[in-house]
């Protein structure tokens, strides 16, 4: 199944586990990674968008093709990082085929401040090796389906 993962944790050492966590389950060959960021929300309640240079030839940069209607994670990433709703309800304006603002809004209801949120876009036969990894972390997970 293709699907945008988000997976928020209570501390950035915890998303760091968890990020590193996902591409050790993508070598293992377990789900493929297409794109991947993250969002980190300061004490103050803005936030900052990341990005796991390191890891930028597994993703859609090293050619992997992307409908124009699939949202990236950095997309994603900027519609979890704005202080408003309306520019949640307007990233899913731009890509209504496969995620919608309620979904937006749930992250972001769990996304308080000093939490990190990673954002992938995966695909996975089964979800239980992601399960067990993240929630051994503490993680919270957020899963929008793209694609069988």
């Amino acid at each position: 199944m293709r699907g945008i993962l988000v997976v928020v944790f209570d501390d950035e050492s915890k998303a760091t586990e968890g990020g590193e966590g996902l591409w050790q389950l993508d070598r293992e060959g377990s789900i493929s990674i297409y794109d991947y960021a993250s969002v980190a929300k300061r004490a103050d309640g803005t936030t900052i968008v990341k990005w796991a240079d390191e890891h930028r030839p597994f993703n859609t940069f090293a050619g992997v093709p992307r409908s124009a209607t699939e949202p990236s994670a950095d997309a994603i990433a900027s519609g979890l990082a704005a202080p408003t709703r309306t520019h949640a309800g307007e990233l899913a304006e731009l890509h209504p085929a496969v995620m919608d603002e309620a979904f937006i809004s749930d992250v972001t209801k769990v996304l308080l401040p000093n939490r990190v949120a990673l954002i992938a876009d995966i695909e996975e036969e089964f979800a239980t090796p992601v399960d067990r990894r993240m929630e051994s972390l503490g993680g919270i997970m957020f899963r929008w389906v793209i694609g069988e």
